[in-house]
């Protein structure tokens, strides 16, 4: 008898390097697909991002900014 129910998944993260996996369970009622994704590598630490003073100043008043 083929299922007639639910279906389902569930996910997992495998290690870096390894293949991607589909495995389908059956049972008399539903069908599970399992999904194993493998993580990416680590890439490179790019630049360090680094931010110097920020200053906002306004010759008007906030009313007069909005109009």
């Amino acid at each position: 008898m083929e299922p007639q129910g639910a279906i389902g998944a569930t996910g997992a993260t495998g290690d870096a390097g390894t293949n991607a996996t589909v495995t389908n369970v059956e049972t008399a009622n539903a069908v599970e697909f399992n999904f194993t994704i493998p993580r990416g590598d680590v890439g490179a630490t790019g630049p360090k991002l680094e931010i110097g003073t920020i200053s906002t100043s306004h010759s008007q008043a906030p009313e007069d900014i909005l109009n």
